[in-house]
């Protein structure tokens, strides 16, 4: 299987564009990718812009010590120079979400000719200890 899209970070693994989930069933992953294809046809054709720049989420240690995990979907808004200039959680744990958001807000993107809206999802794994 191609994860050429999957970024491995520790503790967090940032997934652009495909989604890798080995353990959902094949009808949530169709319905996951309606919702992708659908997500992609607002998005009007937009190709993801490249991160140049990230920082890490600081993974709370509560969650963590609790093995209190899963996945944080941000919406970014992104200037043509590449700085993230908004940001906004769209699912995941509330705390996960401010410490994601926290971290994009720091992150930068490859320039490009106008404004765009990224949408990454972020996973946070309490069981890969290091």
């Amino acid at each position: 299987m191609d994860r050429s899209h999957v970024k491995n970070l520790g503790n967090l693994c940032v997934i652009r564009s495909n989604c890798y989930a080995p353990n959902i069933s094949s009808s949530t992953k169709c319905a996951l990718a309606v919702a992708f294809l659908l997500v992609v046809s607002l998005m009007q054709g937009q190709e993801a812009r490249r991160v140049i720049y990230r920082t890490n989420p600081v993974y709370p240690p509560i969650l963590k010590d609790k093995q209190i995990g899963g996945l944080v979907r941000i919406l970014a808004v992104v200037s043509p120079a590449g700085a993230v200039k908004q940001t906004e959680g769209l699912g995941g744990n509330p705390v996960l979400v401010t410490a994601s958001e926290a971290a994009v807000k720091q992150w930068k993107f490859q320039p490009a000719a106008n404004e765009t809206r990224e949408i990454l999802t972020l996973r946070f794994d309490a069981t890969n200890h290091h």
